[in-house]
């Protein structure tokens, strides 16, 4: 149901060509309208809506209050430069120039799915070309690999494509090129893919993802086992931004099953949802480590800037599924600010509902070291993982610097799973006090929510306005109960953290350097190498294959 006035009633009856709603809460998909009631004031589309990012991925699930949508291809609407509209019965396209038209403008109708298709090939280097205007479709990924997660391709949909596509290429090189406004992804390399590297890259405004690494397990072939996925890769100094502009359930970087690439050194911008998505795989272990990403989770809410999960084999998580862990050090995550529909349809912020590293859905054994990460509702969120280590990182102006939930109604045989995870000599820094440091969160509530935790230490954990510091505990469906500083080390945690200003170079300047009377030194806290975060200079020697 639309709201009155919301939409003029001069759209024409029957409609002109296909006419589209494109709706989306936490990620966007279009469906064709087959109907307008406009005394009842309600849409009727032609397809069953469907929640892409909810377990069982792409189940049929109904309208909810405030979702946001908007009608697209519709030619009484074209009402401002910068607008078209395609009538699929006459195959006549109506278009309103932003600018007026010369003897040199051109119309561009794309055909191609992808441009360039690199296979079974070895030592090929492609350097400086732009790409662009590829078609778009409907699935972001190809079928029949492993850990897409959310991005899982669905059944009868067409695949988006990319501008490059790399499969079972061998010291290849993807540098120095321009994507801008390819219609599906930007660079595709998937299955078997040794030694490659991607870098110096600038993808802009991708419809979907930026970069993708995909692939599965093994296959056997004549007694041997075959790799059939990227491995030992380089995605590195490629500035990724504005992606999603079709479908914003996007990433800037997705690495699916894979193992021993390294992603590092990338800039990572204006992203609607995740900018680094590690996949859904327990599978293999990749390195994520140098990469400043800016502006991350724009338009989605239960999201964050780096995300990973592990809920392999196949969404029927089991305590003894393969996990073996990422490396995530010495990226810089700067600024994750949410968002949230008000109740006049508005968008508005809400950093309360990201994440700055996201571990989700059993994620564990990963390396969280030496991130730097500000403006995120909560810095880092351990989701029903066990044996994550989370230390020397640096949490500033975010609500929370930690949570750790043990149970998750869709995997109750999970219960108990969730130990072993350690956070020593971090630095938490905040200006006001308002919501607790830590937060432990477990929906059955059989067992003490302490559990979760091996080791807590060696912290720093400082609020600026001198407010009460506490812990945040949710036991069951009981409400939250809350325990100081005090009582907190009383239980063997935190018994040698302190609360003292960690003196930053200068915080308000994202000076993150440490003056030499820190208190956080003192700990055992490693300065970052805050020079070393972001795209180098081009004219350093980087993304040499081993």
């Amino acid at each position: 149901r639309f709201p009155r006035n919301t939409f003029p009633r001069r759209w024409a009856k029957p409609w002109q060509g296909e006419v589209y709603i494109v709706v989306g809460k936490y990620g966007s998909y279009t469906l064709p309208v087959s109907n307008v009631d406009w005394d009842e004031r309600v849409i009727t589309v032609a397809k069953e809506p469907r929640q892409f990012d909810r377990f069982p991925y792409f189940r049929p699930i109904p309208f909810a209050t405030n979702d946001r949508f908007y009608v697209e291809n519709l030619l009484e609407e074209l009402d401002e430069p910068g607008e078209w509209c395609l009538d699929t019965e006459t195959g006549a396209v109506y278009f309103w120039p932003p600018l007026e038209l010369g003897d040199t403008s051109q119309v561009v109708a794309p055909l191609l799915h992808t441009l360039v298709f690199m296979q079974w090939v070895s030592w090929v280097t492609l350097s400086g070309f732009t790409f662009t205007e590829t078609t778009t479709g409907d699935n972001m990924q190809r079928d029949g690999y492993e850990g897409y997660g959310s991005q899982q391709p669905m059944p009868g949909k067409d695949y988006c494509g990319e501008a490059v596509r790399l499969r079972g290429a061998e010291h290849c090189r993807v540098e120095n090129n321009q994507f801008k406004n390819v219609g599906g992804n930007g660079i595709y390399i998937e299955d078997y893919n040794e030694r490659c590297t991607v870098v110096g890259n600038e993808i802009a405004h991708a419809g979907k993802n930026g970069i993708c690494l995909v692939g599965s397990r093994y296959e056997t072939h004549k007694n041997k086992r075959l790799i059939r996925h990227p491995i030992f890769n380089r995605i590195e100094d490629n500035h990724v931004h504005h992606c999603g502009v079709f479908d914003n359930y996007a990433a800037g970087i997705i690495v699916g099953l894979s193992q021993g690439n390294v992603i590092g050194h990338n800039l990572v911008e204006y992203t609607p949802h995740m900018a680094i998505c590690l996949g859904n795989s327990g599978y293999g272990r990749n390195i994520f480590e140098y990469n400043k990403i800016q502006h991350a989770c724009l338009e989605i809410c239960d999201t964050g800037a780096i995300v990973s999960w592990m809920e392999d084999p196949a969404h029927h998580a089991r305590k003894d599924a393969e996990r073996s862990g990422h490396i995530i050090r010495y990226n810089w995550i700067d600024g994750a600010p949410g968002c949230r529909v008000e109740k006049n349809g508005q968008l508005q912020p809400d950093p309360q509902s990201v994440q700055g590293i996201y571990l989700d859905n059993m994620t564990s054994n990963c390396f969280v070291y030496g991130n730097i990460i500000t403006k995120a509702g909560t810095g880092i969120w351990v989701n029903m993982g066990k044996n994550n280590v989370i230390e020397n990182n640096v949490i500033i102006k975010c609500k929370w610097a930690i949570w750790f939930q043990a149970f998750h109604n869709c995997f109750p045989q999970m219960y108990g799973f969730t130990t072993g995870n350690r956070f020593c000599r971090n630095i938490y820094w905040r200006e006001e006090s308002g919501t607790a440091v830590y937060g432990l969160r477990d929906v059955k509530g059989d067992d003490p929510v302490e559990r979760m935790l091996a080791q807590v230490d060696e912290n720093i954990l400082f609020i600026a306005d001198g407010g009460k510091r506490s812990v945040e505990m949710i036991s069951g469906q009981k409400e939250s109960r809350f325990m100081d500083l005090k009582d907190w080390q009383e239980t063997g945690f935190d018994t040698h953290s302190l609360t003292d200003d960690p003196q930053f170079v200068d915080v308000e300047a994202q000076d993150y350097r440490l003056r030499p009377q820190s208190p956080a030194l003192r700990l055992g806290f490693t300065p970052i190498p805050l020079d070393q975060i972001g795209i180098r200079d081009a004219s350093a020697s980087v993304g040499t294959p081993a």
